[in-house]
């Protein structure tokens, strides 16, 4: 739902939008989570000199305010016509938004318009656009008034009824917002404000949506009303948001908590988990650098190098969730009486499972591992013990079934959970989400796990069936069912539109009449530049009298980039394409790409062979790419040692 961004990590793979599976840094009190782009906020508009007293217009005031100019919130406006002249000759491109044709860019037909990924005509999308059961639909109105609207655009509005994963397209609708002026009639006087109207569409559940304009993400997944009518006054000068509307307090919580939490990590130091014998840590310099810096005001680094200390912290984040939420309660409470008390459940369930989806998330991902070497086995089975007990009753997120089919943070948290008191108790994830969850949670729980977290097994198909036995609600098995285009070979590669070196169009549909090895990339991660020189391009150049293709396509929205990268990134000797745009993310869409490099493995005819390339070393890898692409017997594969 959220624009994503390539980032390389210090990982095998290159990751968008994904956690960290190695040194990490983040803020002690800020519940250890991943963080978004955030609201700031406060008024709305700002002063205007020609009105007086909020009351009484100046007999010279033309139809909008100067560029710049608005109105003070304190009190309403009144305007008085007859202290002044109006001519209507003056304000003919007024008149002309008040047409109520089929053709007005807010006429409800116009307002179901959607840019990318809405549409439905490119092959791959449907499922990722449209979801498979809505139920009764609803559909919420947004109208919007944006100032210095034109050096961030375009708006873009994603919307999903149904919440499976951060990185997941499915059921998630995006489009294109376009704005217009106001006009003296609608009361919107300052000629450097837009409007905006759209609608959205959600199933008879509350939903996410999240609002960007251009490279900014201005409101990050922030649940929504189905049936409601919403207000949003967005003045990118001064970067103020703010609501109006029957629900306003919904979302000004929503908002408040997104900033609060912001505020937390900002004033937080930087905690840098590393290992004890980290090169970081050997160096003097470093180390005079961390205490000077300690001792600044501004922020500083934490630096944790044991493991027992990590852990130590991690299990009082587990502990004691107010230490880090205290703030953010503070603002709940307040709230509760301007709020729903099904919404206000929703807020407060997605509040703290996103704490303990954050904490549990690291304890298994940087803490589990290494607690052998660090415990005795009576240690050990003590804070296993320990670890246990907290999963099986974390407090503060007891909660209904209808906010658990709802809740982003609960979903996270479960799935986090459910893998961590698996690893403990020695049981599959499968029959852990079995004991604990039965019917359409159950089913969403499932979903969601896969869709994280399907990618890692080596056999794919088998895990997806052993699920899809146990599953019966929509929208979920027609989530995990998507999975199979992403995950499982066996469909032709599909077709989307690039360019090469050149400039010249290219379509994937050229990829069929020989072998080919597709090697996916962008031009800013390491880890596809030591892929492509250690492995990939050795492997070409010692197998390429075996007729086979191999194509570099590079993901860059910057061609210029591309171009001057190439040769550290690729080689000129063989084919080298870019998709970027709309097909880009198409592309990734449909192929739930979140990693890179990625490799597809593709016959003659341009079926999906494989997905990855697998081996223990060098040789079994290779035996897997020439088995694949069907250049050598598979019954050839060497044996593990």
């Amino acid at each position: 739902m959220k624009k994503r961004l390539f980032t390389c990590f210090l990982a095998w793979l290159c990751l968008i939008g994904s956690e960290l599976k190695s040194q990490v840094a983040w803020s002690p009190e800020a519940d250890l989570s991943i963080r978004s782009e955030l609201l700031r906020g406060g008024d709305s508009r700002p002063d205007i000199s020609q009105l007086k007293d909020y009351g009484l217009v100046d007999s010279d005031l033309d139809s909008g305010a100067g560029e710049g100019e608005g109105i003070p919130q304190t009190a309403p406006v009144t305007v008085f016509i007859d202290q002044m002249e109006y001519d209507a000759d003056d304000h003919e491109s007024d008149s002309k938004s008040l047409d109520s044709s089929q053709n007005h860019p807010l006429a409800p037909e116009r307002a179901e318009e959607a840019a990318y990924p809405g549409a439905a005509n490119h092959p791959g999308r449907e499922e990722y656009s449209t979801p498979a059961q809505k139920g009764e639909e609803n559909t919420t109105l947004i109208y919007g008034e944006i100032i210095n609207p034109d050096s961030l655009s375009p708006l873009m509005l994603s919307s999903t009824p149904y919440y499976v994963d951060p990185n997941s397209q499915f059921a998630v609708e995006s489009k294109t917002i376009e704005t217009l002026p106001g006009e003296f009639f609608d009361g919107l006087l300052n000629n450097g404000t837009r409007k905006f109207s759209v609608e959205l569409p959600l199933s008879d559940r509350v939903g996410y949506f999240t609002l960007t304009a251009g490279d900014r993400t201005l409101i990050d997944n922030f649940l929504v009303i189905p049936g409601d009518s919403i207000k949003i006054n967005l003045d990118l000068r001064s970067y103020y948001v703010s609501f109006a509307g029957k629900n306003a307090p919904f979302y000004e919580l929503q908002y408040l908590l997104a900033r609060e939490e912001n505020r937390v990590a900002f004033q937080s130091p930087r905690q840098l988990v590393l290992g004890a014998n980290s090169s970081l840590l050997q160096k003097q310099e470093n180390l005079d650098k961390i205490r000077f810096f300690q001792n600044q005001f501004g922020n500083s680094l934490n630096v944790i190098s044991s493991p027992k200390t990590n852990l130590k912290n991690q299990v009082a984040s587990l502990e004691n969730p107010e230490n880090s939420l205290a703030s953010r309660l503070d603002y709940l409470r307040f709230f509760e009486d301007k709020l729903d008390a099904e919404l206000l459940e929703l807020i407060r369930l997605d509040l703290m499972a996103e704490h303990y989806r954050g904490v549990i998330a690291s304890i298994r991902n940087f803490s589990w591992e290494k607690l052998p070497a660090e415990f005795s086995p009576e240690e050990l089975d003590s804070v296993q013990v320990k670890l246990r007990g907290l999963l099986e009753n974390l407090p503060g997120v007891e909660s209904s079934p209808s906010a658990q089919l709802v809740s982003r943070g609960f979903l996270g948290m479960e799935v986090e959970r459910l893998a961590l008191l698996g690893l403990i108790k020695g049981e599959s994830l499968l029959s852990g989400i079995t004991a604990s969850h039965e019917g359409e949670v159950a089913d969403r729980i499932k979903a969601g796990f896969l869709s994280r977290y399907l990618g890692q097994y080596p056999k794919p198909e088998a895990i997806l069936e052993n699920y899809l036995r146990t599953m019966s609600f929509d929208p979920w098995v027609s989530r995990v069912e998507s999975l199979k285009r992403s995950h499982i070979p066996g469909d032709s590669f599909l077709d989307f539109a690039m360019v090469n070196a050149q400039g010249d169009p290219v379509n994937s549909a050229s990829f069929k009449g020989k072998p080919t090895l597709v090697y996916v990339y962008f031009s800013t991660c390491r880890h596809s530049a030591d892929f492509f020189n250690d492995f990939l391009f050795p492997l070409y150049r010692e197998t390429s009298s075996m007729d086979y293709e191999l194509v570099a396509i590079s993901v860059d929205e910057d061609q210029d980039l591309w171009k001057s990268r190439l040769e550290k990134y690729s080689d000129q000797s063989i084919t080298n394409l870019n998709i970027s745009g709309k097909e880009r993310e198409a592309f990734i869409s449909s192929y739930e790409i979140f990693g890179f490099p990625k490799v597809f493995l593709l016959d003659e005819s341009g079926v999906i062979q494989s997905f990855k390339i697998e081996g223990w070393d060098q040789d079994s890898r290779k035996a897997h790419v020439l088995q694949h692409l069907g250049l050598i017997d598979n019954h050839t594969k060497p044996s593990k040692p």
